[in-house]
C-alpha cells in the first residue's frame, strides 16, 4: 500500500496503539519471572483494548454493509476473520509446543499425545472450555473468545443495525462486566459459582464474557463517533480544540498505565480494574472520533505493518517465557528478564513469519498445482460444443 491508495478512511493511528498495548501485554508477562517489582502487573487490562477496537471495527462493517445496501452472511464475515489469523495462530502454536515440549525432555509417544490433545488451541477450542492438556500459547484466549462472541454478536448486529448499536450494546455490556464483578472472588469469597477471579478472566468461561462485554463496549463507541460526526457536521474543530482533545486522550492514557503499575502495589482490589473500562472506552472514542487531529497530521503514513507485527509479538511472547522461567530461575534480574525475552520473543517472531511465508508459497503456487494433477476440470458447454 502506498502513499498515494492509502484510503481516506484509513486510520494510522489505530494500527500504532494496537502495538502499544501489545508491548503493554508483552511487558505485563513478565511478572512469570518475579514474586515482585513486576512491570505494569495488571498489564492484562491492555487486551480489553483489543476487545474494543475488534467491536469498533464490526460495526463498521455493518455500517458499510449498510451503505452498499448489502448483508455479510456471518459465515463469510468468520471466514474473513480467521483467513488473516489461522496460519499465524498455527504457526505459532507449533513453535511453543516444541519450545515446551522438548525443553521438558518428553518422551516422543507422549510428545505425540500431548500434540493431539493440544491442537484444540490451533482450532480456537479454548473459548468451549476444551482444555484436555497443558496450555502451550496461552494468548490464544483472546482470540478463541473474541471469534465465539463475534459469532452471536455479528448476525445480531447486522440484524438490528443501529438500535442494537445504541441501545442493546451497552445495555449488554453492563449486564457482562457487572456480571463478572458479582463473582469476584474479592467480593464474594464463599460464592459457589465463580467463572472468574478479576476482569483477565480466571477460566475459559470468564475469558469469553469478557470478550463479549468488551466487542459491545467497541460498537456502542462506534455509534458515539457517527453520532458525533453528524452533530459537527459542516463544521471544523479548531486548533484549540484538536489540542484540548489530545490532552485528553493524553492525559486518560497516563492514568490507565499509572493504575496498572501502582494498583497491585498499593493493593487495590480488583475489582477496582472495571472502573478502567471506561476510561478506555473513552480513549477509543478520541482515536476514531479523530477529534483530535492526529489522523490528519497521520495522513499519508502507512502504519499497517505495526499491526501484524502487534499480532506477532502477542502470539510469540511464550517460547521465551518457558525458556527463561525454566533455565535461569530466580537469579533472573528484571531487566535481564525483559532483554532476553524480547530477544528471544523476536526470534520466534521471525521463525513465525518464515513458517508462515512458506505457507503461503505452498498455498498460492503448489495447492493450486497439485489440485490440478488430482481433479480434472469440468469442460464448459462452449468447449463441448
Amino acid at each position: 500500500m502506498t502513499k498515494k491508495t492509502l484510503s481516506k478512511a484509513y486510520n494510522p493511528e489505530v494500527d500504532f496503539w494496537k502495538l502499544f498495548f501489545a508491548a503493554v501485554v508483552f511487558l505485563m508477562h513478565t511478572k512469570v519471572f518475579f514474586h515482585s517489582s513486576p512491570i505494569l502487573r495488571r498489564g492484562y487490562i491492555a487486551v480489553e483494548f483489543f476487545f474494543i477496537v475488534s467491536g469498533y471495527f464490526l460495526a463498521a462493517k455493518v455500517r458499510s454493509d449498510m451503505r452498499k445496501d448489502l448483508r455479510t452472511p456471518t459465515s463469510e464475515f468468520l471466514r474473513h476473520k480467521l483467513a488473516g489469523l489461522f496460519k499465524i495462530v498455527l504457526c505459532a502454536f507449533l513453535i511453543t509446543f516444541a519450545v515446551r515440549e522438548f525443553g521438558e525432555f518428553q518422551s516422543a509417544p507422549t510428545t505425540a499425545r500431548n500434540f493431539f490433545l493440544g491442537i484444540y488451541e490451533v482450532i480456537f477450542g479454548r473459548a468451549y472450555g476444551l482444555k484436555i492438556t497443558k496450555a502451550y500459547n496461552s494468548p490464544v484466549w483472546y482470540i478463541s473468545s473474541m471469534l465465539a462472541s463475534m459469532t452471536v454478536l455479528y448476525p445480531l448486529a447486522a440484524k438490528y443495525r443501529a438500535s442494537f448499536f445504541r441501545v442493546a450494546c451497552p445495555v449488554l455490556a453492563l449486564f457482562s462486566y457487572g456480571f463478572m464483578l458479582q463473582q469476584t472472588a474479592v467480593l464474594h469469597p464463599d460464592a459457589r459459582l465463580k467463572i472468574t477471579e478479576h476482569i483477565i478472566g480466571g477460566s475459559l468461561v470468564g475469558g469469553t464474557v469478557r470478550a463479549f462485554a468488551g466487542l459491545c463496549v467497541g460498537m456502542f463507541v462506534n455509534e458515539c463517533c457517527v453520532c458525533a460526526k453528524e452533530a459537527l457536521a459542516g463544521k471544523r474543530v479548531s486548533n484549540f480544540g484538536k489540542a484540548l482533545f489530545f490532552f485528553v486522550q493524553i492525559a486518560d492514557i497516563a492514568c490507565i498505565l499509572l493504575y496498572m503499575q501502582v494498583a497491585d502495589g498499593r493493593r487495590w482490589s480488583q475489582a477496582y480494574d472495571y472502573a478502567i473500562i471506561p476510561a478506555l472506552a473513552l480513549f477509543c472514542f478520541l482515536v476514531f472520533s479523530e477529534l483530535t487531529g492526529v489522523k490528519e497530521r497521520l495522513q499519508g503514513f502507512n502504519f499497517a505493518p505495526l499491526s501484524k507485527l502487534s499480532l506477532y509479538l502477542y502470539l510469540c511472547q511464550w517460547p521465551g517465557t518457558y525458556i527463561l522461567k525454566g533455565r535461569l530461575g530466580e537469579g533472573l534480574t528484571l531487566g535481564k528478564a525483559v532483554l532476553y525475552q524480547l530477544i528471544i520473543t523476536a526470534v520466534t517472531m521471525a521463525v513465525c513469519r518464515l513458517m508462515v511465508f512458506i505457507l503461503d508459497f505452498f498455498e498460492n503456487k503448489l495447492f493450486p498445482k497439485l489440485k490440478s494433477l488430482l481433479f480434472l476440470q469440468a469442460k464448459t458447454e462452449n468447449a463441448e460444443s
